[in-house]
């Protein structure tokens, strides 16, 4: 396995709802598929914050959306899905790229012109590389759209990464 595949197009400093818009556009990207957990909220929240609804309304401006989630619970991806009007796909089964792949058909885009968002190397970045997509990997979302501090799950996988050369 290639260590690159490990290594975020672009690592941000900020949650989701911080990112440039106009920065995202200038990568000529025309779709976003969009982990949930920990990137749109935390696991125990179940509505969407104010500043995550924002900026995906005007991220729909400019991009086709699709929510991807391991998540096992369909009530759980529906319900945050119906939150922000977009379609999603749950127990994805990241990092594999098969469900990944099935959107990009699905817009009717190349692999290169959609990106991955997410907050994790393992399973978000992992299989937006596989997948030949630009990855983006944005800092743990915490309670209320704020930035989670001590996101030890990220710590420990950007870690790993490094010391596998990414």
């Amino acid at each position: 396995m290639q260590n690159n595949l490990f290594r975020p197009d672009w690592q941000t400093e900020s949650i989701i709802s911080k990112l440039s818009l106009n920065d995202i556009c200038n990568r000529d990207l025309k779709g976003l598929l969009i982990d949930v957990d920990h990137t749109l909220l935390t696991r125990d929240e179940s509505i969407v914050h104010e500043s995550v609804r924002e900026w995906i309304e005007s991220a729909k401006s400019y991009f086709k959306l699709h929510l991807i989630s391991n998540n096992p619970s369909y009530k759980r991806v529906n319900s945050v899905a119906k939150q922000l009007n977009v379609g999603f796909s749950y127990k994805a089964l990241k990092p594999r790229k098969s469900s990944l792949l099935e959107i990009v058909k699905l817009f009717k885009l190349k692999n290169h012109e959609v990106a991955m968002i997410g907050d994790r190397i393992f399973t978000d970045i992992l299989a937006g590389n596989r997948a030949g997509m630009y990855t983006i990997l944005v800092k743990g979302i915490g309670i209320n759209g704020s930035l989670h501090r001590n996101n030890f799950n990220q710590h420990i996988e950007s870690m790993i990464a490094k010391s596998l050369g990414a």
